[in-house]
Order: structure tokens, then C-alpha cells, then sequence
């Protein structure tokens, strides 16, 4: 049963990437390029992702490489795991690159751009420490993704209350303008 719920994360795993940089492109105002069509590319992917994930050892080892959790167990991904893992930072660092360029066109901005660049970027750093083998002896086998994650909170909850990041947003702002 744990396999199961380990497999069902990659569905929040495959469209994490995706919601990202679709919200990157409408805080930086490029709303426009987010279009049906583009919609529908990116939740490719992410259905791929989940299929394979939940098909797999059952019809293949492509996505979990025969992976059983357990004691001394390291996870070991198939290909269409590295492959979804390429896909899905090339997909963030998109965004990242969209966020960059925004903070040097827009000094009014910089800085909640600048803590959603930081946010991200912790929680992209911690889970490829992870995927790579990159920890400690001490941490080794240990997923600190969730702790990237707590960073990227952290940094949202100081965006929103030192950077009034729900209270005036680019886009809100060229609405009015």
C-alpha cells in the first residue's frame, strides 16, 4: 500500500512544473501566451507521468525500475523517471529565466520577484540533492524535498507580508493601468 501513495504523489510531482511556470508567465504579464493549446501540451506530460508511474511493475519498469520501499532501499529511477525529471526542470528553470528577466525590466517588482526566484529555487535545490545522492552519509536515503518546500513557504509567507505580494501584483496593476 505505501508503493501506492508513493506513486499517486506523481500526479502533484507532475503538475507542479507546469502551474509554475503558467504562473510565472501571468505574474510577469505574458498572460497572453497562455493559451488553450499551450494548456493542453503541458497536462501531457503530467498524464504520462501518472500513468506510467501507477502502470508501472505491472507492465513495465520504465518509471520506478522495479523499486519496492524498504530498509536500505534507494530509490533507483527508470528512464521515463529522468525523463519526466528533465522535462520538469527545464519547465522551472523556464520560469526561473522569465522571473530573472522580469526583476531586471521591472524595478517596481524586484523584490517579490526576487523572493518567488528564491522560493522556487530552494525547493528545486533540495529535491535535486536528493534525486542525485547529494546528502551526507548521515542523511543518506533521506528525501529533504519537503524541506525545500518548507523554505519556498517561508519565503511566500515573507513575500506576502514584507512585499505585499497578494496585496499589488504586475498584473493587477496593468489591469488598472
Amino acid at each position: 500500500m505505501p508503493l501506492f501513495w508513493f506513486r499517486l504523489m506523481f500526479v502533484g510531482v507532475g503538475l507542479l512544473p507546469a502551474s509554475l511556470l503558467v504562473f510565472v508567465l501571468q505574474y510577469t504579464g505574458m498572460e497572453d501566451r497562455v493559451s488553450r493549446r499551450l494548456l493542453l501540451f503541458l497536462s501531457i506530460e503530467p498524464v504520462l507521468v501518472v500513468l506510467a508511474a501507477l502502470t508501472d511493475g505491472l507492465f513495465h519498469d520504465w518509471f520506478l525500475a522495479g523499486y519496492v520501499p524498504g530498509p536500505d532501499r534507494d530509490f533507483v529511477g527508470g528512464p521515463a523517471f529522468w525523463l519526466h525529471t528533465l522535462y520538469s526542470y527545464l519547465l522551472a528553470f523556464a520560469a526561473y529565466g522569465l522571473l530573472i528577466r522580469f526583476m531586471v525590466r521591472s524595478r517596481s517588482y524586484q523584490a517579490q520577484a526576487a523572493f518567488l526566484l528564491l522560493g522556487g529555487l530552494a525547493a528545486s535545490a533540495a529535491n535535486i540533492v536528493t534525486i542525485l545522492g547529494l546528502l551526507p552519509e548521515s542523511l543518506e536515503g533521506m528525501d529533504i524535498s519537503p524541506f525545500g518546500f518548507l523554505v519556498t513557504a517561508v519565503v511566500m509567507l515573507l513575500n506576502v507580508r514584507s512585499q505585499g505580494f497578494l496585496d499589488v501584483m504586475p498584473i493587477a496593476r496593468s489591469l488598472v493601468a
